[in-house]
């Protein structure tokens, strides 16, 4: 199991946005999607893929951290397991 941090996500976006975000830059269907509590001005989530592993996921995150979407630069990284 790994599980992907992401901010700087578009206000507007839902967890379909999201998950159609990350299959155009190749991610699998994830299995979870946990949005972080906040003031709603640069929404963030923890996204779980339960059948990949970190360095996988590393690879992939390395696809969309500085990306900008809808005029929001994307922040991403694999959360460390050690502390989930």
């Amino acid at each position: 199991m790994a599980v992907l941090w992401m901010a700087g996500i578009p206000i507007d976006a839902g967890d379909d946005e999201l998950m159609d975000f990350l299959e155009r830059y190749g991610f699998p269907l994830a299995d979870a999607v946990a949005w972080l509590g906040g003031d709603g001005s640069q929404p963030a989530a923890l996204v779980t893929f339960e059948r990949m592993g970190e360095a996988k996921l590393r690879e992939l995150a390395l696809r969309i951290d500085g990306v900008v979407w809808n005029e929001s630069r994307i922040h991403a990284s694999v959360a460390d397991s050690r502390h989930m």
